[in-house]
C-alpha cells in the first residue's frame, strides 16, 4: 500500500546566531525529534504556503505576523530613545514545570541597552531579558 504524501511547512526563527527549535514527542508520521515550528498544510492552504507557515507559527508560539511587526516597531522606537533610558513594560514568557504552557510575567524598568550580542534587552537595574522571551513591549511616554 502506497503512503499518502503530505505537504508540510517549517518556520525557522533565527536571532543572533540562535535557532528556535521545538521538541516533538513523535506521532504516527514523525519520530521524536527536534525541529522547526511547523506542521501540515490545511486543504485551503495548498496553494498558499505563507498562510500555512503563519498559521503554524501562531498555533505553536502564539506569534502572529501583526504581533511580530508591532514588536519590531516597538524595538525600533526603543532604539531611537535609548539615550533617555525610557521606561518599558514587557510581557515575558517563562517555561514552568509546575504549569502547563508556561507562565507570563510583566517586567517593568528602564531600558539601558539593546544588546544584539546577548540577544535581548538590558534594564538599568541589570536584568537581562532575551528577545525570544518577549511577547509584548510598551514604552512609557
Amino acid at each position: 500500500m502506497a503512503e499518502k504524501l503530505r505537504n508540510m511547512t517549517a518556520v525557522y526563527l533565527f536571532r543572533e546566531g540562535k535557532l528556535l527549535m521545538l521538541y516533538r514527542v513523535g506521532s504516527r508520521v514523525v519520530a521524536p525529534s527536534w525541529c522547526g515550528v511547523g506542521g501540515h498544510f490545511e486543504q485551503a492552504e495548498l496553494n498558499d504556503p505563507r498562510a500555512c507557515a503563519l498559521r503554524e507559527l501562531r498555533e505553536e508560539t502564539g506569534l502572529t505576523e501583526e504581533s511580530l511587526e508591532e514588536l519590531n516597531a516597538q524595538l525600533r522606537l526603543a532604539r531611537a530613545r535609548l539615550d533617555e533610558q525610557p521606561g518599558v513594560r514587557l510581557t515575558v514568557y517563562y517555561e514552568d514545570e509546575n504549569k502547563a504552557g508556561g507562565r507570563f510575567e510583566t517586567v517593568a524598568g528602564n531600558l539601558k541597552k539593546i544588546d544584539c550580542y546577548l540577544g535581548g534587552l538590558v534594564l538599568t537595574d541589570g536584568r537581562e531579558i532575551p528577545f525570544f522571551r518577549i511577547c509584548d513591549l510598551e514604552l512609557d511616554d
